[in-house]
């Protein structure tokens, strides 16, 4: 058997020590560090939302809707006030007999059927065109709205923002 030299064994337990400790020191600091469930990942941190709503997406006659129940529709949507750097998570229930999708956008200008459409905030989508989120499911996301102002959020789905499947978000200081 060999001996490590004391001076090794005393820098090593040193080392797992500090590590230890800075593992432990950046969960107490960052407690959202600790839950990888749902949260965003940008770079090696992940943020958890502190935020949840549950948008429900769905179609009365000719008109495409979304509300805050299944059962209280409208269009437009509801408003949705937001805190600048606050994360939230939607999570998208399409309640009707056609799939939907979530985008929030900076204006409704210059929206047609069928061309891309970015989100204004990174990860403020759910669902696409081609692939909406099916009636009776659910999808989610969680984004940082972080910056200032009156933005809108649609169903991406070709013809249904048109038909009246928008809302209004504010986000606040």
């Amino acid at each position: 058997m060999i001996k490590a030299p004391k001076r090794t064994v005393i820098l090593l337990t040193s080392t797992v020590l500090i590590v230890v400790l800075g593992v432990i020191i950046t969960l107490l600091v960052f407690p959202s560090l600790s839950r990888l469930n749902d949260g965003r990942t940008i770079g090696t941190f992940t943020f958890t939302a502190t935020r949840t709503i549950i948008l429900y997406a769905g179609e009365s006659g000719s008109r495409y809707l979304f509300g805050l129940a299944p059962d209280n529709l409208t269009t437009p949507g509801p408003t949705l006030i937001l805190k600048r750097g606050e994360p939230v998570k939607i999570i998208l229930k399409p309640v009707g007999a056609l799939g939907h999708t979530f985008i929030v956008i900076n204006s409704l200008e210059g929206i047609l059927p069928g061309r891309r459409i970015s989100p204004a905030f990174d990860n403020a989508k759910i669902g696409e065109e081609i692939k909406p989120i099916e009636p009776r499911s659910e999808a989610l996301t969680v984004f940082i709205p972080d910056k200032l102002g009156t933005y809108y959020y649609i169903c991406g789905v070709a013809g249904h923002y048109q038909l009246g499947q928008w809302g209004t978000l504010i986000v606040v200081e």
